[in-house]
């Protein structure tokens, strides 16, 4: 769960009532609507409730071929570190299939080591899959949103907190890169 926060995105009522957290997916959702639908794809064997996001779950013979084919058809792919093989396949898929630049990655809001694993493995993936990846300007800690420059360079989002309006500004600056610091 991510501190929620008043804000001129809520509606009126929820303005004068107490919301202690949101959770992080409904965040980061709620914030890349605003430029399309948003979908994710669920894990086989996992809950088929949504945060936030229309979710799929896909039959574990044909998940890659329709990943696949959903990451061809995206405007903007969201991808959440992690360190599953799952994840390493799907970022093989965002290199080879060209999709880079649409691509930017969310750190979500757990303990600073973690933190650290998930990017290391994410990164390790994206230069097996021949994506090259630079050396993140910020620690870990700090970072919500990174995006690749095709050099490897990173571009990234970064605050002293995490809380709904700091990522939901990172997502804004990953999804319109121009859109400055």
């Amino acid at each position: 769960p991510l501190p929620a926060i008043a804000s001129a995105r809520r509606p009126l009522f929820e303005l004068f009532s107490l919301r202690g957290a949101d959770p992080f997916e409904e965040s980061v959702a709620s914030e890349l609507n605003s430029y399309g639908p948003v979908v994710a794809v669920g894990r086989p064997g996992r809950s088929r409730a949504s945060l936030g996001a229309a979710r799929e779950h896909l039959p574990d013979e044909t998940w890659r071929q329709q990943v696949a084919a959903r990451m061809d058809q995206a405007g903007i792919i969201a991808v959440a570190t992690g360190e599953t093989d799952g994840l390493a396949w799907e970022l093989g898929q965002v290199v080879s299939g060209g999709h880079m630049d649409k691509t930017f990655f969310v750190f979500p809001p757990v303990a600073p080591g973690e933190l650290g694993r998930r990017w290391d493995h994410t990164a390790a993936s994206l230069e097996h899959a021949g994506q090259a990846v630079g050396p993140l300007p910020v620690p870990h800690s700090r970072i919500h949103t990174v995006r690749l420059d095709p050099d490897g360079t990173p571009t990234v989002t970064y605050a002293s907190r995490r809380d709904e309006a700091t990522y939901r500004t990172a997502v804004d600056h990953a999804v319109t890169p121009s859109a400055g610091p």
